[in-house]
C-alpha cells in the first residue's frame, strides 16, 4: 500500500525535476558535506548503484541505491522528519531528489555529486568488505562460532529457513533493534542478495560501530545455491 501511494505521489508532482533541483535544492560542496557528515541529526544518503558505492563511499553515509526498493527501505532506516543530504551522480541526482520528495516529511538540505566531492577535498573513503559464500566458507564460519547476522525479513526466514544459531534482525526493525549487535566481534552480514546487507552495515557504522562488518557475497541466495543446509525458522 505504501508503494502505491508513493507512485501516486510521483505522478501527482506537478512540476518538473529541473525546477525541483535548480530552484529549491542546493548543490552542496565538499566543505558542506564534511561539516554535515559529523552531525547525528543529518542523514547522508548515498543513492548510487551498489556496484559503484561498494567500491568507495563517504564516512557516516547510508548506502541506499534508488534501485533497491527505495520507497520501502528509506523510511525503515531514516527517522520521519529528519534532515537528509543526497549523494548521487550527474545522471541521477534529479531522480534522487524527486523520489525522496515523494516519500513525504523529510527535510532535504541539498544534494552533492560524489565524483566532484572527492575531487574537491580529501575524504576517508570507506570500502565495503566481502567474504566468499561457498558452502565451505559458511560451514567454517559456523564452526568457528562467528557472529552471523541475517537481516532479511521474517517472511523470508519462514520461506527458506535460516542458518542455525545465526542472529536475526530484519532490516525493517533496524532503527530499534540494531543495538543488539555486539560491538566487539566481527559481524558477517546476510540478506537475500547483498544490497540490504550493505545498507545494514552502513547503518551500523553510522551509529558508531567500529568492529568489522563483512558482507557475505551473493547473500542467502548464494548460500542456498551452494547447498548449505538451512534450519526451519521458529519464532
Amino acid at each position: 500500500m505504501r508503494n502505491y501511494f508513493y507512485l501516486l505521489t510521483l505522478i501527482l508532482l506537478n512540476f518538473s525535476i529541473s525546477e525541483l533541483t535548480d530552484e529549491k535544492y542546493e548543490k552542496l560542496t565538499a566543505v558542506h558535506i564534511k561539516t554535515m557528515m559529523v552531525k547525528p541529526n543529518i542523514y547522508i544518503i548515498d543513492t548510487r548503484e551498489n556496484s559503484i558505492s561498494n567500491k568507495g563511499y563517504l564516512p557516516n553515509s547510508l548506502i541506499l541505491p534508488l534501485t533497491m526498493s527505495y520507497s520501502t527501505w528509506f523510511p525503515a532506516v531514516v527517522q520521519e522528519g529528519s534532515n537528509v543530504v543526497l549523494i548521487s551522480d550527474e545522471q541521477n541526482y534529479k531522480k534522487a531528489i524527486e523520489q525522496t520528495v515523494a516519500l513525504g516529511p523529510y527535510n532535504i538540505l541539498g544534494y552533492a555529486l560524489y565524483d566532484e566531492l572527492i575531487q574537491e577535498a580529501s575524504f576517508s573513503i570507506q570500502v565495503a568488505e566481502y567474504n566468499e559464500n561457498t558452502k565451505e566458507d559458511v560451514e567454517k564460519l559456523v564452526k568457528n562460532g562467528e557472529y552471523l547476522l541475517d537481516i532479511r525479513e521474517v517472511s523470508e526466514y519462514k520461506e527458506t529457513g535460516v542458518i542455525k544459531d545465526s542472529h536475526l534482525i530484519p532490516l525493517s526493525t533496524f532503527k530499534t533493534e540494531y543495538s543488539k549487535i555486539p560491538d566487539d566481534v566481527d559481524v558477517y552480514v546476510f540478506c537475500k542478495g547483498g544490497g540490504r546487507a550493505l545498507l545494514g552495515m552502513s547503518y551500523a557504522k553510522r551509529a558508531g560501530y567500529k568492529n568489522r562488518f563483512v558482507i557475505m557475497r551473493g547473500g542467502m541466495s548464494k548460500t542456498i545455491k551452494e547447498g548449505f543446509a538451512l534450519t526451519p525458522y521458529s519464532e
